[in-house]
């Protein structure tokens, strides 16, 4: 199925709306050829792939109640860092903190 974009939507916030699960961003930004924390544009069309694992109870509730999230930060508001996690390749967790108002960047 292909959906609109509506304004400051993410992965997440369509994942949420239309499958119930958050997890499922990931499915659906390489279905699209993006990635998971790409912007949006409002308007654009992103396809949600069949077959996704689905939680029909969450979907509901947002339908039921015509709720739309959308929860990409505003580009005028202060964003102090962003935080990502991945295994390298001892199997050791990893996180890197990128202050995006200066050029520090914190391995841990």
């Amino acid at each position: 199925m292909k959906v609109k974009v509506a304004d400051r939507q993410t992965f997440y916030d369509l994942a949420i709306l239309y499958t119930g699960l958050p997890e499922n961003a990931v499915a659906i930004a390489v279905a699209n050829t993006r990635g998971v924390v790409d912007e949006l544009r409002a308007g654009e069309e992103i396809a949600i792939p069949e077959g996704l694992p689905a939680k029909k109870a969450v979907v509901d509730y947002y339908a039921a109640r015509q709720l739309n999230p959308a929860t990409e930060p505003e580009k005028n508001k202060l964003n102090l860092s962003t935080a990502h996690i991945w295994i390298n390749a001892a199997g050791e967790a990893k996180t890197i903190t990128i202050l995006s108002n200066t050029s520090w960047i914190i391995l841990n």
